[in-house]
């Protein structure tokens, strides 16, 4: 067997510790459930190794579940069974099977190896009694499918774990994801798969250029999985040396940032800001980079963050084809932000009136420019947006305090909390997307007086909290303003360490309402 043939699942990770505890006393003597598993397309035993999972009806929880394995005769057996419904599951050791639910079948195909995710309603209900064995039952499982290749640099090395080998169906709906890894000179692999028909994809992570199997027509930003060649796989077939070439993509040269611009997006996109204050004054806004895809500026002193922005690829055809530009405020003066992209020259330009609080601006419409024109075509002419629409109420601009020293807070890990304005006061975020549960947001430091918080991924800054001691202020207090750069529910939740005061804030779904709160915390100097 080749190294590239070695295989654990990762479904098989925690097999030893689903064993449940020794029954206390008076409990009623445990069951079993026996069987046997039979190749679907032979009529033959399985032979081959497998574990054989029960698990309680209603509860897919691997730490309530009891595990067996079968036999070289195929023959199962699960022990130790408290008395009750289940469902039986199979899960094969190598991967020219696939996992299979009793009274399904091939189960979760499009997900090899992990988890299963069959109609818990289409399985057999196994019913376990004290002292007695449920059976003899029969799992039939299929042949499956194992491909596998190598992503290579041009010098013959193996490629570092930056890219992504991405699997699709005929149709383009994607099957699975995995990064090529270094460890085995840039194997991957798909093990488990349902025959059919497929299609490979290398994701170059906008530093590599993506690739379809023997079909590189492809763009920085997106790759049509129907345009490459289809890989036919058959039951219990092993396709192998489904290869590619990593080839570096370099940054776009146009754009260079700056002390008041930053290049987005790899370079592409230039974002520039400049603000007008009450007293007439005006300046380019400072800009500091948090991620590839965010930024945020300040106007007046470099602790008090302004305006943050964030330029997001979604050329997905799915997702519209364009790229989105996000950005939400904690000022209310009057600001004009200009989004260039650099590659096409087309621009788009947000404006804030002065005494307006600044809506949250979720443009998904900004920038139909995912494919890379040609040379030779035509500059795009520039649209700019509409301007932001004014609040109700104007609010005046605080002139920054020094953080007062001595704060009683302490970051909490266990509610993913962060400490702001002269580490007094304690600031965490939830969020929740449709009837999901709430999760927390993970926060990060980016003033002392003002922390961000990014839910799905660390480069895709969601929420900013910021809280200024405006103790010389004609409205004297600690002065909490958020903002937002999403749509989905949140719960931020900002505490006083030293008065045990604390406030809720909720906003969505929906955009982010910016909240600029003057009086919770009044009491507070």
């Amino acid at each position: 067997m080749s190294p590239h043939r070695i295989f654990l699942p990762a479904a098989l990770a925690c097999l030893l510790c689903t064993l449940p505890a020794g029954a206390a006393a008076g409990d009623p003597a445990p069951g079993s459930i026996a069987g046997t598993v039979i190749d679907r397309q032979t009529g033959q035993p399985y032979g081959e190794g497998c574990a054989i999972r029960a698990r309680p009806w209603g509860d897919a929880t691997s730490e309530a579940s009891v595990t067996g394995y079968c036999g070289q005769d195929g023959s199962f057996a699960i022990n130790g069974v408290p008395p009750g419904s289940y469902q039986v599951l199979l899960i094969p050791y190598q991967p020219l099977h696939a996992p299979s639910l009793l009274g399904v079948g091939s189960c979760n195909l499009e997900q090899p190896y992990e988890e299963l995710f069959c109609d818990p309603s289409a399985a057999t209900r196994v019913e376990v009694a004290a002292g007695e064995v449920s059976g003899p039952h029969q799992i039939k499982v299929d042949r499956a499918v194992w491909i596998s290749g190598e992503v290579d640099l041009p010098d013959g090395t193996g490629i570092l774990p930056i890219v992504r080998m991405r699997l699709f169906q005929a149709d383009g709906r994607e099957v699975a994801a995995k990064t090529a890894t270094s460890s085995l000179n840039g194997f991957y692999n798909f093990g488990g798969l349902a025959p059919g028909s497929y299609r490979m994809m290398l994701d170059g992570n906008r530093l590599w250029e993506n690739a379809l199997w023997q079909n590189v027509d492809c763009s920085r930003w997106y790759c049509d999985p129907l345009r490459g060649e289809p890989i036919e796989a058959a039951a219990g077939e092993e396709i192998e040396g489904i290869d590619f070439l990593a080839r570096p993509l370099p940054l776009y040269p146009a754009c260079t940032d700056s002390e008041t611009a930053i290049c987005l997006q790899q370079g592409r996109f230039r974002v520039e800001t400049t603000w007008t204050d009450f007293l007439g004054q005006t300046g380019p806004g400072q800009v500091v980079r948090v991620t590839d895809e965010t930024a945020y500026f300040w106007f007046f002193s470099p602790g008090n963050v302004e305006l943050m922005v964030k330029a997001l690829n979604a050329c997905d055809p799915d997702l519209g084809h364009h790229f989105w530009l996000f950005a939400a405020g904690l000022t209310n003066v009057e600001v004009e932000m200009t989004v260039t992209d650099t590659l096409t020259e087309e621009s788009r330009t947000y404006r804030n009136t002065l005494g307006s609080v600044i809506a949250p601006i979720l443009d998904t419409g900004a920038f139909a420019t995912c494919d890379e024109p040609e040379p030779g075509w035509a500059v795009l002419s520039s649209a700019p947006a509409p301007a932001a629409a004014p609040a109700p109420a104007a609010i005046p601009t605080p002139k920054v305090a020094a953080a007062s020293a001595g704060g009683a807070c302490v970051p909490n890990g266990e509610i993913q909390s962060i400490c702001v304005s002269g580490d007094r006061f304690e600031v965490s975020a939830k969020y929740s997307v449709g009837d999901g549960p709430q999760l927390g947001a993970i926060p990060l430091r980016l003033t002392g007086d003002t922390a961000a918080f990014h839910f799905f991924s660390g480069t895709n800054i969601e929420v900013l909290v910021k809280v200024l001691d405006a103790c010389s202020e004609p409205h004297p207090g600690r002065w909490v303003f958020a903002a937002g750069l999403t749509d989905v529910a949140v719960e931020i939740t900002v505490k006083d360490t030293v008065t045990g005061k604390s406030e809720i804030y909720r906003s969505g779904p929906g955009p982010f309402q910016p909240i600029f709160d003057l009086g919770t915390f009044a009491g507070s100097c």
